[in-house]
């Protein structure tokens, strides 16, 4: 995660990376004065390390797009804890592209849940509320999705 001034905190998914692989960052907050509409534009000034972690990710089934009101759509699906212990804490972000291969947006929630090595839990993500590329989400429009899903990891 990433904090730049004026208190905005700007998620990355996913937070470890293989060589080659695209991540994508994520900001839904609003700045100290309440405004939502504004534009972030920010340099980063990489620098690259080995993680010291693996990278562990839940495996994830049923997912399921449904168009919404407002030019929305809920996202549904199932996790599965295979990191071979107990967990508390997955994140799940969405990268939903239209079939132009355009992104949409990213869309994440959390879920705080004892999930035992094995368990399965479901989880929902609704667009609406969360920001996009584009103004209205249409059903005709929805092309592919990618999906992380992976407990919380910490590297200082």
């Amino acid at each position: 995660m990433l904090l730049m001034s004026r208190g905005i905190a700007i998620s990355d998914f996913p937070s470890i990376l293989h060589p080659g692989e695209k991540g994508y960052f994520y900001g839904s907050e609003r700045i100290a004065d309440g405004t939502l509409d504004m534009a972030v534009a920010f340099k980063p000034r990489w620098d690259i390390k080995q993680s010291k972690e693996d990278r562990i990710n839940f495996e994830v089934s049923d997912i399921e797009l449904r168009p919404g009101t407002f030019g929305s759509t809920s996202i549904f699906g199932k996790l599965k804890n295979t990191t071979g212990e107990s967990q508390s804490w997955a994140i799940i972000s969405v990268v939903l592209y239209a079939k132009d291969g355009s992104l949409i947006g990213v869309f994440m929630t959390n879920v705080m849940e004892d999930m035992a090595n094995g368990a399965s839990v479901g989880f929902s993500i609704m667009t609406i509320g969360q920001r996009t590329l584009i103004d209205e989400i249409k059903p005709d429009m929805l092309g592919s999705y990618k999906v992380y899903a992976y407990p919380t990891q910490w590297q200082f």
